[in-house]
């Protein structure tokens, strides 16, 4: 959920959702107090603030709705940080008016702290608290491995004195490489912080979809009626991307498609649709977003293989998983391990024990350079025809409108096929299943019957540092719904690991050369196809 500039200026809309109502509270009598924000981005040399965060903490500092002082942080010299933090903030896209004013006082009001020892935290500690401050966030932006020790400098030397000011701190993915990692890791880290106090980030929660789909449900209860085993045959995730990850396969190898996608993002978007709505409370947003955590972890916990291997030695007819045919190659020129290929791409296929969802398959999948970037969740809606392979792509074709395997509820969050989110109804056999995004800032109706677009801001780093300055975490993953995703995931990501199993495929051919058959005891039977000589395509890989 965003909170309006209209409403951060203390113009205050009359028609909100009720759980917006304490943080409107809080914003429209302090219109005339900006808050302060201390911003310590640890890692701010690294490639994921130089792509994504450095540029959104920029934006937030043009719009003025805080008093937003960042401190970049690593273990770089001076020289040498400070400079490279420099050169991605004058490498920021804008080319709006004052831009280059609004740039130029942007990188003099920055400050770079290195951090390598105990002496170096106490100066930055001493720093943040010279002055007054709201809020003071850490945001880690480093590798999983140095979680812990920082948190420990954190806690014990560098919380707020001032005890009207918050401390938070934000954790980039991936927490931990399995169930166990990240328990122990979340172990450490609840002897020093409080659960309010730690935040873990999902990006994907801060895409357009995702941040409203509660919206959404909470303003169509039909909906949540509708959503259950007496209308729906099946829920498809679709995470693909074009690009492969040539110059990446030290850090991909290590992960695979399952770990980097499935466990946390697609995992997340399923848990949006399908996990049961939070109670609405009227006076405050903490209720609505305690119940709605306990909603997530519990329905993660109700997930599972729809079809479960009798060995742990065999993979299930559920997982299916490949790599791209130039995979092996890149990881042997980049001085991986060749005997030990990840997947990068997998296709599994999990079942609820949630009786209103008893039958019906979730097939979520993700993969590397499959051709198009995209990424959507389909809601089909049951029908008693026989129904084909379900396409990876996101759009339909105009004359599989009409088709009853093509009735679905569409959610399009990025992609080729689309250029701006979008959620649609397909097809006539859909009529009679009502949904309206009418008030929910941001949708616009199209002209086709039940389909919206979001003409709003699409980055989804923009929208996540924007929550965090303001203090909310409706769009961050708390520790204990990670910790079921991983426990979910630990032994699917074994069984998606074994090499030996994987199917081969060429980006160029992908859509052309492979077909997916969901069978109805929910495992995965993939056909290459055949060429115009009636070779079988797979001979060729």
């Amino acid at each position: 959920l965003r909170v309006s500039s209209e409403i951060l200026a203390g113009r205050c809309a009359c028609m909100i959702p009720s759980y917006l109502a304490f943080f409107l509270s809080i914003l429209c009598t302090s219109a005339t107090s900006t808050p302060s924000v201390n911003f310590v981005l640890l890692g701010a040399t690294g490639d994921l603030a130089k792509r994504y965060i450095w540029g959104s903490l920029f934006r937030i500092q043009r719009s003025h709705d805080v008093n937003l002082n960042v401190v970049a942080a690593a273990r770089e010299p001076v020289s040498s940080g400070f400079s490279k933090c420099k050169i991605a903030v004058d490498n920021i896209p804008c080319d709006e008016e004052m831009c280059e004013v609004d740039r130029e006082a942007f990188r003099q009001s920055l400050s770079y702290a290195k951090l390598k020892s105990a002496e170096d935290w106490r100066e930055l500690c001493e720093k943040l608290d010279s002055g007054s401050e709201n809020l003071r966030v850490f945001y880690l932006a480093v590798p999983p491995k140095a979680f812990s020790f920082i948190a420990s400098h954190i806690a014990t030397e560098c919380r707020p004195k001032d005890p009207t000011s918050r401390l938070q701190v934000v954790f980039e993915k991936p927490f931990g490489s399995n169930f166990q990692s990240a328990q122990t890791l979340a172990v450490q880290i609840s002897k020093i912080l409080s659960k309010e106090e730690v935040a873990h980030v999902d990006h994907y929660l801060g895409k357009a979809i995702n941040r409203d789909l509660l919206e959404i449900r909470t303003q169509n209860p039909q909906m949540n009626a509708f959503l259950s085993k007496q209308n729906i045959r099946r829920v498809d995730v679709v995470i693909r991307e074009a690009i492969d990850v040539k110059g990446r396969t030290s850090f991909y190898n290590s992960v695979g498609v399952v770990r980097d996608v499935l466990q946390n993002h697609a995992t997340e978007m399923l848990t949006l649709l399908a996990a049961d709505l939070p109670q609405d409370d009227k006076e405050s947003i903490k209720p609505f977003e305690n119940d709605w955590n306990e909603k997530k972890k519990t329905f993660m916990e109700s997930l599972s293989l729809k079809h479960e291997s009798k060995s742990s030695n065999v993979q299930s007819r559920s997982v299916l998983a490949g790599r791209y045919k130039e995979y092996e190659t890149q990881v042997k020129q980049e001085g991986g391990d060749d005997n030990k290929l990840k997947p990068t791409f997998a296709a599994i296929v999990l079942k609820s024990n949630f009786e209103r969802w008893h039958g019906v398959p979730f097939v979520l999948i993700s993969g590397k350079a499959t051709r198009h970037r995209e990424a959507f969740m389909r809601v089909y809606l049951n029908t008693e025809k026989e129904c084909p392979p379900f396409p990876l792509r996101g759009d339909l074709d105009a004359q599989e409108y009409d088709d009853p395997c093509s009735a679905q509820i569409y959610f399009h969050l990025q992609g080729v096929s689309r250029q701006t989110p979008t959620v649609k109804v397909y097809g006539r056999h859909a009529r009679g299943f009502n949904l309206s995004l009418n008030g929910i800032p941001g949708w616009i109706a199209q002209d086709s019957e039940m389909s919206w677009k979001f003409i709003g801001n699409v980055r989804a780093y923009d929208e996540l540092m924007s929550a965090i300055v303001r203090g909310e975490r409706r769009f961050f993953v708390t520790t204990s719904s990670l910790l079921a995703s991983w426990k979910l995931w630990d032994n699917i990501v074994l069984q998606a690991d074994k090499s030996e199993d994987h199917f081969i495929y060429t980006s160029e051919d992908f859509d052309r050369i492979v077909d997916m058959k969901l069978e109805s005891d929910g495992s995965i039977d993939l056909t290459y196809r055949r060429d115009s000589g009636g070779r079988n395509i797979k001979d060729d890989l």
